[in-house]
């Protein structure tokens, strides 16, 4: 078996649920000639979901292996709080659920050796636990890559 990785997933949508915040005496950006999107009636952006490809995933799950530690958070804590990323990244997620009839489930490590050990022994197992990993490059990703653990 092999494990799909995307390892920014997590930022899938948060582009497009966060902005800039700037104080009120500011100079305007300059856009290198970029026409402004409020002005420029005759060309309207298209909103980013809708650019995303249809999918019904019937009601199946998505399922994530994430290292995340208290002081390098990879996930959210599910539900809103009121801090951004966090928030965004709730959001993200009920909106990719809703889009593609699914559940993103997340299982979470607490430190990098125990997100690559749980990898590798499901690999050699044959198990189809996971569909996603988001993990450190370095110590994680590619240790389990050079062993021939991912497929894109």
């Amino acid at each position: 078996m092999k494990i799909r990785i995307f390892a920014m997933m997590a930022m899938l949508l948060l582009c497009s649920t966060c902005t800039a915040c700037g104080a009120a005496d500011d100079k305007p950006l300059d856009t290198g000639g970029i026409p402004d999107t409020e002005t420029a009636e005759s060309e309207a952006v298209p909103d980013y979901l809708d650019t995303l490809p249809v999918y019904d995933l019937s009601g199946g799950s998505i399922r994530i292996a994430a290292n995340s530690q208290d002081d390098r958070p990879n996930l959210h804590t599910g539900a809103e709080n009121g801090e951004v990323i966090n928030d965004a990244m709730v959001n993200r997620d009920r909106i990719i659920g809703e889009l593609y009839q699914t559940d993103i489930v997340y299982t979470a490590f607490d430190s990098r050796g125990s997100l690559s050990d749980e990898i590798s022994k499901v690999v050699r197992a044959g198990d189809d636990v996971y569909d996603f990993v988001i993990g450190p490059p370095c110590q994680c990703i590619g240790n389990l890559s050079q062993e021939g653990f991912f497929s894109i």
